[in-house]
């Protein structure tokens, strides 16, 4: 293959430009973790609690997990977990980028495509990149990989290579994210493909449509492989009842949320759950209730879930469409959200005379908006999720309007020159406000780093921690470190096989015998988020009082304090 020098120029924006860019950011300001399952991910994968690494990731494939455990266990001074989602991160965007910078040649022409396609990064997915989470990366690669596929008229086999990688890795980072998108990329597929027998090579094409069928034959042996594997790996009584547990923790925490103890006493207390054990419950503090099981948990979810569904139709659509449009305008994706209609806009418009686009533009656009009120009705639909939908969109949008972009040179007029002028300052401040974000995050990552020191510089002694506690927290290279002395009060790692492992490395069954010891401390914000545990013990007979220990003041934001406690028996 001739390289020519717009190939080079190419390269030179799509891929070296960016990864420049984001390596200063990186130095400079950092890059983050968003949720605290990233933490945990992180943390089962590499051992970090108990020596172990687990490659059972819980949402992400067994498959997945299996990997970065033995990069873990191989090369355990690295932190791979971060490494793979920065990497397919980047390789989806840049690919993106690369593929709609063929659409014009020349440097300057070519410079202002990219600055253009720059600007619109900026706007729109910047700030998701400086404060990563795996589900949003999942809906990169495969978007990415949807509109690669679409793009790429020749079905070159490394542009095939590349599309069922972005296809598998967005499928077992999280593959809940990967499911939505399969319609899309169905109707992108017999678009491109047609209808009537070209896609399994009955045209003169049928070489490089072969391509494709041995791709999708691939993936699917890929796909039968990695579900097989998963199987097997969740196939035992452990895991069974662990699944049982957490689908009830999400149902509750995550979607439906707790009805209210006062106004739901009798159910509460028909069901032997105290106002105290309530509170526990709500605050996370799974891990402090002995006998919380999965039966327990799924009472009260499905009592939740049957109170969410008794409001009226009317209502819950009519509440529905106001949650999505306020989720789908919020600040984070408002820009997103704008760029996914003007690109649906755009492709109805530069398609007036092709009737299959149109109908395809229109089949996807009412599906994501469809999927987006569906989840709003069910209660599922955080911001992750409008986000990772609407990029979706906005791809498969850009996929369809590929073959009518072109760019060219600027004609200078006044109209030009304000439109220019008014998208730089809106590039600037939203650089500016990644900036500021990203300071944001350096802050709350030190306060992160202050308690958790303590944990580094006194190995005797255990921590229990709020999950609140855990981000962000700063992604680095290099990785180390021994948390087994360090317990959280909750959430969905509860009850999975490593933290067992921890507690019996501990030599406790449960995390209320720890809580006791004498060298435990537990790490909390403020005293009146603590009493509710003093409470509860006092509520099952096991009075205890509260010992502030020392107030922490991070070094990055004095202003904001970290209390160390002990809880000793009375």
């Amino acid at each position: 293959m001739k390289i020519t020098k717009n190939d080079v120029i190419r390269w030179l924006y799509a891929y070296v430009l960016p990864f420049a860019f984001m390596f200063v950011f990186y130095k400079k300001y950092g890059l983050y973790y968003n949720t605290n399952d990233d933490q945990a991910l992180r943390a089962m994968a590499s051992g970090l609690f108990d020596g172990v690494c687990e490659p059972h990731l819980i949402f992400m494939k067994y498959t997945f997990g299996q990997v970065l455990a033995f990069l873990y266990r191989t090369f355990s001074a690295l932190d791979w977990y971060g490494i793979i989602l920065c990497a397919v991160m980047y390789i989806s965007l840049c690919a993106v980028i690369s593929r709609l910078l063929k659409r014009c040649s020349g440097f300057f022409t070519m410079t202002g495509a990219a600055l253009l396609v720059y600007g619109i990064t900026v706007l729109t997915v910047l700030l998701e990149s400086v404060s990563f989470q795996w589900t949003v990366i999942s809906a990169f690669a495969g978007a990415a990989g949807m509109f690669l596929y679409y793009t790429d008229d020749k079905n070159s086999t490394a542009n095939i290579i590349l599309v069922v990688f972005l296809f598998y890795m967005s499928y077992v980072i999280r593959y809940k994210c990967f499911y939505m998108m399969t319609p899309v990329i169905g109707l992108l597929v017999l678009k491109k493909g047609g209808i009537t027998g070209k896609l399994f090579g009955k045209d003169k094409d049928a070489k490089p449509r072969m391509k494709v069928l041995i791709a999708m034959a691939v993936f699917a042996a890929l796909f039968a492989g990695t579900e097989f594997i998963e199987k097997k790996a969740y196939d035992t009584p452990e895991w069974q009842a662990y699944n049982e547990y957490n689908y009830a923790r999400s149902d509750l925490m995550d979607y439906y949320g707790f009805p209210a103890y006062t106004d739901n006493q009798e159910f509460y207390e028909a069901n032997g759950i105290s106002y105290e054990e309530f509170t526990v419950i709500k605050r996370y503090g799974l891990n402090f209730i002995d006998d919380l099981d999965a039966a327990k948990l799924r009472v009260i979810a499905d009592y939740a879930e049957a109170q969410f569904t008794e409001e009226p139709a009317f209502s819950r659509i009519q509440s529905a469409l106001v949650e999505c449009m306020d989720t789908l305008l919020a600040r984070q994706s408002i820009f997103l959200t704008l760029l996914s209609l003007v690109l649906a806009l755009a492709v109805l418009y530069a398609y007036k005379s092709d009737l299959s686009v149109q109908v395809t533009e229109i089949l996807i656009s009412c599906g994501i908006l469809a999927m987006c009120v569906y989840l709003c009705w069910s209660g599922r639909f955080p911001l992750r999720v409008s986000m990772g939908l609407m990029f979706i969109h906005a791809m498969a949008s850009l996929a369809l309007l590929y073959g009518k972009i072109e760019f060219a040179p600027l004609k200078l007029n006044l109209f030009t020159a304000v439109c220019v002028l008014l998208f730089a300052v809106m590039c600037g401040t939203e650089l500016l406000t990644i900036r500021n974000e990203a300071y944001r995050l350096k802050n709350e990552d030190s306060i992160y780093n202050t308690w958790y020191d303590l944990s580094v510089q006194h190995p005797e002694n255990n921590y229990i921690y709020e999950i609140y506690l855990e981000t962000p927290h700063r992604f680095t290279f290099a990785f180390s470190g021994d948390d087994s002395n360090v317990f959280s009060v909750g959430g969905w790692t509860s009850k999975t096989a490593f933290r067992r492992r921890q507690m019996e490395k501990a030599d406790a069954e449960h995390l209320s015998d720890i809580l006791f010891k004498e060298n435990t401390y537990y790490v909390s914000y403020a005293t009146e988020k603590v009493e509710y545990i003093r409470n509860y013990f006092d509520s099952i007979g096991r009075p205890c009082r509260i010992e502030l220990i020392e107030k922490l003041h991070p070094e990055l934001d004095p202003g904001r304090t970290v209390s160390v406690f002990r809880f000793v028996t009375e």
